[in-house]
């Protein structure tokens, strides 16, 4: 007769407490993605002969498992590419487990050197386009052993397409971009790997020649201008023109995106000669000197246009192009300086006029570095002879010599090479 219990009697499962690689017992065991190691799993419970052991490193099983004993298996393992993956160890029908117990090395991206080959101490920043879409190669290590979902970063723009090549290289499209330098970063499957200041894009660049020749603006401002060139960005970007000299850094009223290759400026008002031009785009900048130009001051009517000759006394200037405050603003009447000058407006001024005799002069009003001029809009009062007489009597003998005295107006305020005559013969000597 016989009699029987189910289910009575167990075996212990498999324990795992270490799992190194090689010697290395330091915690995690690291394992380069496209090697094969000998993995060593150290515990108890693995059974007491060669008996179907097998480990699994995450959900891959290992090349081959080797049983050494009761405690201690050996285990090539296949190529990965995950971040830590837990170990699983069967023995027969019982399996064991242990979480975070292998790692893989994280993809590496290497910088170029001047040599042309890939070296961590001489790095060379790799300058691109930035209308992106160019097809860039990407060197490093373990970027896996097939194409597990590699995706390559410029910044934080995605690549327009990444294609693997190898566990050491990628193909990338690379992406439109804006700044001075980036860093560059690779997913593949759970690791990440990073390269700063790896690559920057093209500055924006003002093209002069073969394209527009000096722009010209009006002195008040608000005019439009096209700024042609090049990296102006694939869309509206923090896009700011500016309009410069070597003491000023003035920014256009407005700035307007148009495309890769043009901006447009509603200008500020300024009055210097020649100036450059700078775009700003995202925290790149490129400039061209001598590209911008504001109008002369033109004068059309001065009243009055008759002025005493002592001076001192209020003439106004219409025109345009002084300017929309008074800086650095002069006027002149002939060689000589207005004895004041007050801004007005753009289009007009007010001055106290300097003393002269000239008949006739030409205007100038001077605003910051520009000068504009015209003739012939103003004269002094010619003199006038009111009376001669001598100091004994107004009859002159015919032999000369006797002083006269002549009563005039608008002989002026000084000794300025003053003739008398008589008839059609000058005076021997004549003193104001």
């Amino acid at each position: 007769r016989a009699g029987s219990l189910t289910e009575a009697v167990s075996y212990d499962l498999p324990i795992l407490t270490t799992v190194a690689n090689g010697a290395d017992f330091t915690g995690v065991a690291n394992l380069m993605s496209g090697e094969t190691v000998q993995l060593m799993v150290y515990g108890a419970g693995m059974g007491l002969d060669d008996y179907s052991a097998k480990i699994h490193v995450g959900m891959t099983s290992c090349e081959a498992t080797e049983w050494t004993s009761d405690t201690h298996l050996v285990c090539s393992t296949a190529a990965g590419s995950s971040g830590t993956l837990r170990v699983t160890i069967t023995a027969g029908s019982r399996a064991a487990t242990v979480s975070e117990a292998v790692s893989y090395d994280g993809p590496v991206l290497v910088p170029n050197n001047a040599s042309g080959d890939w070296s961590e101490t001489e790095p060379i920043r790799v300058n691109l386009p930035s209308t992106g879409s160019m097809s860039v190669t990407i060197v490093g290590a373990s970027f896996g052993y097939a194409d597990n979902c590699a995706v390559l970063r410029f910044g934080a723009t995605a690549c327009e397409a990444s294609d693997w090549q190898s566990d050491t290289s990628l193909h990338c499209r690379h992406p439109g971009g804006l700044m001075s330098s980036h860093r560059l970063m690779i997913t593949a499957a759970g690791g990440v790997g990073t390269l700063s200041e790896s690559h920057s894009y093209d500055a924006p660049t003002i093209r002069m020649k073969g394209g527009l020749g000096l722009l010209n603006s009006p002195s008040s401002g608000g005019g439009t201008i096209t700024v042609i060139g090049a990296g102006f960005g694939m869309f509206g970007s923090s896009v700011q023109a500016r309009i410069t000299t070597e003491t000023s850094n003035r920014g256009c009223e407005a700035s307007s995106w148009l495309s890769e290759t043009s901006v447009r400026c509603r200008t500020a008002s300024g009055n210097s000669g020649c100036k450059a031009v700078a775009v700003t785009v995202g925290f790149q900048a490129g400039s061209a000197t001598m590209a911008v130009s504001y109008d002369l001051p033109s004068i059309t009517l001065v009243v009055p246009a008759n002025q005493a000759v002592r001076g001192n006394a209020s003439f106004s200037i219409s025109g345009s192009g002084f300017g929309i405050e008074q800086y650095c603003l002069r006027a002149s009447a002939g060689w000589t300086q207005a004895e004041a000058t007050e801004w007005g407006s753009d289009t007009g001024l007010v001055c106290l006029m300097p003393r002269g005799l000239a008949s006739t002069l030409p205007v100038m009003v001077t605003s910051g570095l520009l000068v504009g001029t015209t003739t012939d809009l103003m004269s002094y009062d010619a003199p006038i002879v009111w009376a001669v007489w001598d100091v004994d009597g107004s009859n002159f003998p015919g032999q000369g010599g006797v002083e006269i005295m002549v009563n005039t107006s608008s002989l002026g305020t000084f000794d300025a090479s003053l003739s008398a005559r008589s008839a059609g013969s000058a005076c021997e000597m004549t003193r104001w």
